[in-house]
């Protein structure tokens, strides 16, 4: 997940004729225009850039505003996530992120999500496999990969449950396979 623009091949091949010196004009245009993009590095191998984060948001989430009638997740996604460092370890608390990129290329964020220790339950095993999360073998650490699009929020969100331990918990964000993440989130988990 890469965000910006792509040059098309037309272009490419133009910027190779003019040499280096329109290269940078281009680059330097999309810079000064705040604009991310993936070029390509000579031989045509792509480079990776990281996209333009318009919106994030991390704390609780109030599931009376995230449901519409029937159940269904509201797309208007700006007033569900209160923003909080500390979270109340309570049965049912709802929490999670909302994110949106302005613009992406083909990629994958990953999350990892570190608990001080292992909760009794991650939830089930079923709904686990069926959205592509694993959990470490020291059940502590949940990881899971999502699509972006631009300008589409993605909301994720877990509730509280019992045997879910105090202490603090760190979500990361990574672009596809980084190493680095390009965000994290601490919340303190502690008993009201």
């Amino acid at each position: 997940m890469f965000g910006g623009r792509v040059l098309n091949l037309k272009q490419n091949a133009w910027n190779r004729k003019q040499g280096m010196k329109n290269s940078n004009r281009v680059l330097l245009a999309a810079l000064l225009a705040g604009v991310s993009w993936c070029g390509a590095a000579p031989g045509g191998t792509p480079v990776e850039h990281t996209p333009k984060v318009i919106r994030f948001d991390a704390g609780l989430v109030d599931m009376d505003t995230v449901l519409q009638e029937g159940g269904e997740l509201r797309a208007d996604t700006d007033t569900v996530v209160k923003q909080t460092e500390k979270i109340p370890l309570t049965g049912g608390t709802s929490y999670g992120f909302v994110i949106t990129f302005r613009n992406a290329l083909a990629g994958k964020v990953r999350i990892e999500f570190e608990l001080p220790k292992a909760p009794k339950t991650w939830g089930d095993p079923d709904d686990l496999k069926a959205e592509g999360a694993v959990i470490s073998a020291d059940g502590r650490t949940y990881t899971r990969e999502f699509s972006i699009e631009a300008g589409k929020p993605v909301l994720h969100i877990w509730n509280v449950a019992d045997g879910d331990p105090e202490g603090v918990y760190i979500l990361r964000f990574y672009m596809g396979n980084s190493k680095e993440p390009f965000r994290t989130v601490k919340w303190k988990f502690e008993k009201p």
